[in-house]
């Protein structure tokens, strides 16, 4: 009989971990965060699907394509939309994830000889909510920890036993890591050298599969377009701080802010675990096998490898992404925290004064930063995210009310100005009930907007506020002006009668904007039906003068 694939403890670990994603990705897919990519993501969907079409940019071309945007361009023949694309993406990152909870789980069982140990691992990088979180965001991180988690699992099989195919197959691992989050490259390049010196038989063997990857690897980099994501970048200037912060519990910003995002979603605050819990659970598990083999090499190469990659994420300005990579290690090691009760029984007085006094300034070493930073203040641009999502979705006081934040954080910021212009004046113009605007409100709006980051859009709404105050021959001005940039503009020419309904027939130029669905309408109102309607009471409420 045929031994399965996966045994029945490994497959319970992937349900209970899928359940937790299916939930995570059914609410961030139905909340603007989640529905509307940031700049830098909507640029690399452009940019994958340009080239799933064979597009080529010019400048981009010249600067070259990372790894995950050519794997992006694959899904892009499949899924031609942006929605679907994320759909796509997000589903590639489920699979990477539950890969690593596979890998990782059965490394643990292996390492430890315990079934315990392999639930502990399992569950600590399937419900980690740092991984959950990234899953749901078009990103190379769970790929990157995928990879690495087989790294990992044929490197704790190798030292045991070194074949020369697990040098491959490590090898294969770290250089697809490495070209997926690039602080993992120093990893990639160190581990030939291990491969040569630590076996005791065939050596060059080891040294020539262990190259190999990385060498093709690095000819695809030189004879085509393909980049590190993200580019390398070597700073020295703080090196111990940025070293500390690759340790330290606190996830640090990349692209996003998770503590952010933890903070506004109970699928995520409620989860306890954390970097701060798993780099205390693992050195419980080192200290367990520390006890029983003191010289375990497999001990040194964790501790080497924590040490490697927090070097090379503080030179490389990593983030939370980066540091996601390394939670299938610390899981691997935590596993064997479930024999530390067992040891603290059996230790005498001494033994246990010591033992907790290490985990005390464990503890302090992790949490330290808590005392002394406000993560909040690195929030302006999460804040600002959010104000334009809910602003796209039409969510205008959500808009308002994140937009003022990122205003009390950075009062110059003329785009969120912008954002908030904008999302009062739907808030009370285009609602489902409009609101009749006062005189020293029109007047009081009008002002506030000069503060905004002038556009085709602000200086139509600036002259629906001019028109309110009964300086129409101004907002006449601005509409024809603005007429051929904005909807908005040429529908209050339609509706004071400025434009003929012959004007405005063909739409077509303004297909995607803002305001095109309600000038569509309405051209399509009938304005000498003797019913009124709600959309010609809401126009009529638009362009009304001010009481």
């Amino acid at each position: 009989m045929s031994r399965p694939l996966l045994s029945d403890r490994i497959r319970l670990l992937l349900i209970i971990s899928l359940v937790y994603l299916v939930a995570w990705f059914t609410h961030y897919s139905k909340i603007p965060a989640g529905q509307y990519p940031i700049d830098e993501v909507r640029a690399t969907l452009d940019t994958a699907r340009a080239l799933a079409e064979g597009l080529f940019d010019s400048q981009s071309n010249a600067e070259g394509y990372s790894l995950y945007t050519y794997i992006l361009s694959i899904l892009a023949r499949f899924f031609d939309t942006e929605t679907g694309l994320v759909a796509a993406a997000r589903g590639l990152n489920a699979l990477a994830l539950m890969s690593a909870i596979a890998l990782g789980a059965s490394a643990a069982r292996r390492y430890w000889q315990s079934k315990r140990a392999a639930w502990i691992a399992g569950l600590l990088i399937g419900l980690n909510p740092v991984l959950i979180f990234w899953a749901g965001e078009v990103s190379p991180a769970l790929l990157a920890t995928a990879a690495l988690s087989l790294a990992l699992a044929y490197l704790l099989r190798w030292l045991r036993n070194a074949r020369t195919r697990y040098s491959f197959f490590i090898s294969t691992g770290l250089a697809a890591a490495s070209a997926l989050q690039t602080s993992l490259l120093p990893l990639a390049l160190l581990w030939p050298a291990l491969a040569f010196f630590y076996p005791l038989h065939q050596r060059l063997q080891h040294l020539y599969l262990s190259l190999l990857p990385i060498a093709l690897f690095t000819g695809i980099y030189f004879a085509s377009n393909l980049t590190l994501h993200p580019p390398w970048q070597w700073s020295t200037e703080n090196l111990g701080a940025g070293a500390y912060s690759a340790l330290a519990s606190p996830e640090l910003f990349e692209s996003k802010n998770f503590a952010f995002y933890r903070q506004l979603h109970p699928l995520l605050l409620l989860n306890p675990i954390h970097w701060g819990l798993l780099f205390i659970l693992a050195s419980a598990g080192f200290y367990a096998h520390f006890r029983q083999r003191e010289t375990s090499p497999s001990l040194y190469i964790s501790v080497a490898i924590l040490f490697i990659f927090a070097l090379s994420f503080a030179s490389n300005e990593g983030g939370s992404q980066s540091r996601a990579t390394m939670i299938p290690l610390l899981a691997i090691l935590a596993a064997g925290s479930y024999q530390m009760p067992k040891i603290w029984r059996r230790a005498k007085r001494p033994r246990r004064r010591l033992i907790l006094t290490a985990g005390l300034l464990l503890a302090g070493f992790s949490y330290a930063p808590y005392f002394y930073g406000d993560s909040s203040q690195s929030w302006e641009r999460d804040y600002a995210h959010m104000a334009r999502a809910h602003l796209e979705f039409g969510q205008n006081e959500h808009a308002i009310n994140w937009a003022e934040k990122t205003l009390k954080l950075n009062p110059e910021r003329a785009d969120m100005h912008a954002i908030l212009v904008i999302a009062e004046f739907n808030h009370w113009a285009l609602d489902s009930v409009p609101r009749s605007l006062s005189a020293e409100s029109a007047r009081a709006l009008l002002e506030s907007s000069k503060s905004a980051q002038s556009d085709s859009t602000i200086r139509t709404i600036q002259a629906i506020y001019q028109h309110k105050l009964r300086d129409s021959k101004q907002a006449f001005a601005t509409w024809q002006a603005e007429r051929q940039h904005n909807p908005l503009a040429l529908l209050c020419l339609y509706w004071t009668g400025q434009a003929s309904r012959a004007e405005v027939s063909d739409l077509s130029a303004f297909a995607g904007h803002r305001y095109f669905e309600l000038l569509q309408s309405a051209v399509q109102v009938d304005r000498n039906a003797l019913a009124y309607g709600d959309l010609e009471s809401l126009i009529d409420n638009l362009l009304a003068f001010a009481y």
